[in-house]
């Protein structure tokens, strides 16, 4: 970086991401033997902005994994050699619970009896949250959710589940519809205006490079990718 403006621009952009981090994740990032139970928003149908294909560098950053949009749009010219290229798929939902099959840090979570009568901690969430997940080898997952389209006629119709098993390199992930009756409260209705389109929240969280300062461990709270 040379010359007064060239050093003044590098100064003035590091000081707006400093005046301007990025907002707060509304994402959901599943653990080993997680279960998230949603209602969609996205229909699945061709005029659905709730529902969009992303591509996200993964990276390792100061303080652990964190991404950039990749976008017509957005500069790379800060990412390291190593940052990998991650294709996904990402859509709104109003997330009911999530189950977990460990509770290590011992929150105040509902103890509930799962299948083949293990015990399971159900967290609460009732919000609308992000979903995001990769195709999967041969597109696997993808077509999972394709398959519940194509059943239901558009992915709004019924709660969905979405099963992680493994860690690291050994994740893999489920997308089944199940039979359950439970639909999104009238309160919340009102909410669903407001909520960005999935590029848009994507471009806003991702778009530039993040501050040393920041944390943004997009491959789940244990730091790790997915």
């Amino acid at each position: 970086m040379q010359g007064i403006r060239s050093i003044q621009k590098g100064l003035d952009e590091q000081q707006e991401r400093i005046d301007n981090p990025r907002p707060q994740s509304r994402e959901v990032f599943p653990k080993d033997g997680d279960q998230v139970f949603i209602s969609s928003l996205a229909t699945g149908h061709d005029d659905d902005n709730k529902l969009a294909q992303i591509q996200l560098y993964t990276f390792r950053g100061p303080n652990g994994w964190t991404n950039l949009m990749k976008h017509k749009d957005v500069d790379e010219s800060g990412l390291p050699e190593e940052a990998r290229l991650q294709r996904k798929f990402a859509f709104w939902a109003y997330v009911h619970e999530i189950t977990h099959a460990f509770n290590p840090n011992n929150l105040e979570w509902e103890v509930i009896e799962g299948a083949m009568g293990r015990k399971v901690f159900k967290e609460t969430i009732n919000d609308f949250k992000l979903i995001s997940l990769g195709f999967g080898r041969g597109n696997y997952l993808w077509n999972q959710l394709t398959d519940v389209y194509g059943e239901w006629g558009s992915l709004d119709k019924g709660v969905i589940r979405i099963k992680r098993s493994g860690q690291e390199l050994a994740t893999t992930y489920q997308i089944t519809g199940t039979t359950r009756t439970d639909g999104i409260p009238k309160a919340k209705m009102d909410e669903i205006k407001d909520l960005p389109g999935v590029e848009e929240y994507y471009m806003e969280r991702y778009g530039k490079m993040p501050e040393q300062s920041e944390l943004n461990i997009n491959a789940g709270e244990d730091g790790k990718q997915f």
